[in-house]
């Protein structure tokens, strides 16, 4: 699942005890750069762009379309 296909169903959820969405509840964000915002209860973010902002490193955009694949071997090459 990509981070906009979670956020369209964060958006469309509606928990069965109240009538407004997860989203307004929530403060749900899609996380495009390093900062979190300080009112959002959920964060949507790919793993990349999350281990950078755990790193303290900007992610190159090009990092986050990298297939699963492409990173795991990336990573065998690092250890």
């Amino acid at each position: 699942m990509t981070p906009e296909q979670a956020e369209r169903e964060f958006l469309a959820y509606r928990p069965n005890d109240d009538n407004r969405s997860f989203f307004e509840l929530y403060g749900v964000r899609r996380l495009k750069s390093s900062f979190i915002p300080s009112d959002a209860h959920v964060c949507i973010s790919t793993i990349q762009r999350m281990y950078s902002i755990l790193r303290g490193e900007e992610l190159d955009e090009s990092a986050e379309q990298e297939s699963l694949n492409e990173n795991a071997m990336s990573a065998s090459k690092i250890l």
